[in-house]
């Protein structure tokens, strides 16, 4: 028996993917054959992925990903219907394998001050009213403070 299940996804923090250990996969979303290793397309069950009219299947794809566990049962992500395929052929919904672009919370900021604008001799008070919105700040995504790693798959042995 097995001591590590095969299809179990762990990061991985060597700098060199040749050197990756035997019978591991970089999680990169490539293709393989089901023949070639038909122990991880039966655990995968093509949830990330089954190109139609092939006898393929993706490995998940981690690359610049966080993770996050199956909602299930537990409302602890709204949005988990919505969730889509993470390759074609792949599982969608509240399942294993799907993929929720980035998003950021709806919220509002409400504006309530007084201003005051000055040009030359022209001075004017006003009150808030109108249409008033906050200036662009922040980077080109929302993150978490993270830190790099590969995350790999363990494969077996293949074809036996």
């Amino acid at each position: 028996m097995d001591v590590i299940p095969v299809g179990t996804i762990m990061s991985w923090g060597g700098n060199d993917l040749s050197t990756l250990p035997k019978f591991w996969l970089h999680c990169d979303g490539s293709a393989l054959a089901d023949a070639e290793y038909p122990a991880l397309s039966t655990a995968l069950d093509g949830g990330f992925g089954r190109p139609v009219g092939t006898s393929t299947f993706n490995l998940p794809d981690l690359r610049g990903c966080f993770l996050r566990g199956v909602s299930g049962d537990s409302k602890r992500d709204p949005d988990a219907a919505d969730r889509i395929a993470l390759k074609t052929g792949g599982h969608t919904g509240n399942d294993v394998g799907t993929l929720q672009l980035d998003a950021f919370e709806s919220h509002t900021h409400p504006l309530s001050q007084i201003g005051f604008y000055s040009k030359g001799d022209y001075q004017a008070a006003f009150m808030g009213g109108g249409s008033w919105a906050t200036g662009a700040s922040g980077g080109r995504e929302t993150r978490p403070v993270n830190v790099n790693i590969y995350y790999i798959i363990y494969a077996g042995p293949g074809k036996e």
